[in-house]
């Protein structure tokens, strides 16, 4: 590191012992030695003996900031123009503080000044030689032509005259109003006048330049979207990761001190002070290159560090401005989730958002939403999400709107069924769900709307059905479906609750039940079914009233079967109108390794209160008995028995093909049509 530092010492202590360039410089063919500035502008040396802070050259011939180009050339140590012309493009490069882009300024500056140097020569001689300023072509050129001059006249003393104008504000105010014609002719040509050309080279770009590693240190470190670490830029240049902090922060306090108070870096703070007025605290990042559009990207980058900018990109975030998190957000009056907007915007404005980015600065909030219009907490469950609905709609919502709300069109099972059991929702009506601080009357299905109305007597099956679809919207249909139910008693159009001296008789129709087979003699049902989604998502099932019968259950009894993956519950509610339901089988029908679509036997031990799952081999055997083994798991000597195979659908031998395509057996029933048919008994 102190050979570094030796290496830089020595290069700046050499710039600084370059001998002043203040003796007056031989004339001759030196002058004209090739990539010179007297080759270049030969006719500077008609000036040659002028001094460089002659008014004629720091007034007459200027363009805005040639004043900077006078204070430039002072660098060179020259006094005469006559110093200058030994002087190359590479002399000039190696003065300190010339970087490239000043030194194209000071190019054009010679360039003006060598056009006008056989008039300036004059001068002495015949002042009136010197061509007015004034009358130059140069757009940029200093002083109004005459034309202008002459309408300006116009118009100020207009100004003067009609309201007593006495500054340029009053004159301008004054110029708003109604005016005489050749006034109101005199103004709309000053209109169209151009405005005189700064100069283009900007301060911000003439610093990068002049110094290549340390604008590579400060773009990599302040404005990049992936800052390099000084270690990191170290490697790049073959240096500490001390020395790259110590040009870093160099750096840093030589541009912080040209843009607070540079007279050259006037329009970056001008830059600067437009960009806040813009972006204030919060805003998306295109504002910066919509508001300086005039800059390269790594000025409007710098520009708004300068501004005091710490992020850039996605979003401009001056200050250390921090959003509210959704836990801190303002709500209103008895809600948890529906946001006070107007506090909020409050707050946001008091931190320095402009009203055109309020929107912006809400939709970038994490974790909220628009409901209806309305902001809302919107980062929690799907449960909180139906809760923040229900705060804004202030009312019951029907249950699928609200869980489409809160989850998603399409919504979801799970989430239905996890609004509907938190205890903070009421369902009010069968289709609708409110919050249960509101109070009021709890549904909890229709059979149990039924046995509250039913409580006081019978009822017409009409009357019932009106009064639970006023109170509840429980349809008609349904409250007739729900009769059925072991706890209801039908007779003709009156319903009225079964008593225990009423007992439920459940059905033995086993003919009528698809895939259903009991094997005589055997304590043992079998009952053929497919896989389908319900059984592989875990969902438990409805059974045939015959398999409970046969398992010794009736309404409001519930058992237990053992499996080969555990116990699996039994239970008949007397309140449903499906009949007795099992638990899940999914175990099972995974332990049998069996798939969606295909066949399953599922062989009930009423004796032993057990089950078992046998998978239907899909593969067509070429025997009558053996086929239909496969499909009903039935022994083969039952099987083979038409009249056995009858008894174990409970119908007769002669209904049994007839009452197996009735139920859906019809693949069972053509095998059973091809069997020999039972022998005659012989007459007595």
């Amino acid at each position: 590191m102190d050979a570094e530092k030796g290496s830089d010492d020595a290069e700046r202590s050499s710039q600084r012992e370059d001998p002043p360039l203040t003796e007056q410089r031989p004339g001759g063919d030196d002058r004209l030695a090739a990539g010179s500035l007297g080759r270049e502008f030969p006719s500077l040396a008609l000036i040659g003996t002028r001094r460089l802070d002659d008014p004629l050259l720091t007034t007459a011939w200027v363009e805005l900031g040639d004043d900077l180009t006078h204070s430039w050339l002072a660098k060179t140590g020259a006094v005469v123009v006559g110093d200058l012309l030994d002087l190359t493009r590479r002399d000039l490069l190696d003065v300190r503080g010339l970087g490239p882009a000043k030194v194209r300024r000071l190019y054009h500056y010679l360039e003006r000044l060598a056009i006008a140097a056989s008039a300036l020569s004059a001068w002495d001689d015949d002042p009136v030689a010197l061509p007015d300023p004034s009358a130059q072509t140069d757009p940029s050129s200093r002083g109004p032509d005459p034309e202008v001059r002459a309408n300006l006249e116009i118009v100020l003393a207009w100004a003067a005259a009609a309201a007593g104008a006495t500054t340029w504000g009053e004159a301008l105010a004054a110029s708003t109003g109604a005016m005489p014609a050749d006034v109101a002719e005199a103004w709309e040509a000053l209109r169209d006048v151009a405005l005189p050309v700064a100069a283009d080279e900007s301060p911000l770009a003439e610093f990068l330049a002049d110094d290549p590693r340390r604008a590579r240190v400060l773009l990599a470190r302040l404005v990049s979207n992936e800052p390099l670490t000084l270690q990191e830029l170290g490697l790049e240049f073959g240096l500490t990761r001390e020395r790259m902090r110590q040009i870093e922060s160099v750096g840093l306090d030589r541009l912080r001190s040209n843009f607070a108070s540079s007279p050259t870096w006037r329009t970056v703070r001008w830059a600067a002070e437009r960009l806040v007025a813009h972006a204030g605290t919060y805003a998306p990042s295109r504002v910066l290159a919509d508001v300086l559009w005039k800059w390269s990207p790594e000025e409007q980058r710098l520009i708004a560090r300068l501004a005091g900018y710490d992020r850039i990109d996605p979003v401009l975030v001056r200050g250390g401005l921090k959003l509210p998190s959704v836990n801190e957000l303002p709500t209103m009056a008895e809600t948890a989730f529906v946001v006070d907007e107007y506090e909020l915007i409050e707050h946001l404005r008091s931190s320095g958002v402009l009203e055109q980015h309020i929107d912006f600065v809400l939709n970038s909030i994490p974790g909220v939403s628009r409901v209806d219009g309305q902001l809302v907490r919107w980062g929690g469950s799907v449960v909180e999400k139906a809760i923040a609905v229900l705060e804004l709609r202030d009312e019951p919502q029907d249950i699928d709107r609200l869980v489409a709300a809160a989850y998603g069109e399409g919504g979801s099972r799970s989430a239905r069924n996890r609004i509907l059991e938190d205890p903070r929702m009421l369902r009010v009506t069968k289709n609708k769900i409110g919050l249960r601080r509101w109070g009021g009357a709890y549904y909890r299905g229709v059979a149990e709307a039924m046995l509250e109305s039913l409580a006081g007597g019978p009822m017409d099956l009409d009357e019932l059905a009106d009064e639970l679809a006023q109170r509840y919207e429980i349809s008609s249909a349904s409250v007739r479906m729900y009769a059925a139910a072991p706890a209801f008693k039908v007779t003709g159009e009156v319903i009225t609750l079964r008593s225990r001296h009423d007992p439920y008789v459940p059905r033995d129709k086993p003919w009528k039940v698809r895939g259903l087979y009991r094997q005589p003699g055997v304590p043992m049902i079998v009952w053929c079914i497919v896989v389908d989604k319900d059984i592989l998502r875990g969902s438990g099932r409805s059974i045939p009233q015959e398999i409970a019968l046969d398992l010794g259950l009736g309404p409001g009894d519930r058992t237990e079967l053992s499996t080969a993956v555990g116990l699996i519950p039994v239970a008949w509610s007397e309140t449903a109108n499906s009949g007795p339901h099992i638990g899940s089988i999914r175990e099972l029908v995974v332990h049998a390794e069996a798939s969606i679509h295909d066949r399953l036997a599922l062989r009930f031990h009423p004796v032993d209160h057990a089950l078992e799952v046998r998978l239907i081999s899909p593969h067509t055997e070429d025997d009558i008995v053996d086929d239909l083994v496969r499909l009903t798991t039935l022994p083969r000597a039952l099987a083979e028995d038409r009249t056995r195979l009858a008894e174990s659908v409970g119908t007769a031998p002669s209904d049994l093909v007839a009452a197996l395509e009735a139920r859906g057996d019809v693949e069972v029933a053509s095998l059973v049509a091809r069997l020999p048919a039972p022998a005659s008994r012989p007459s007595a």
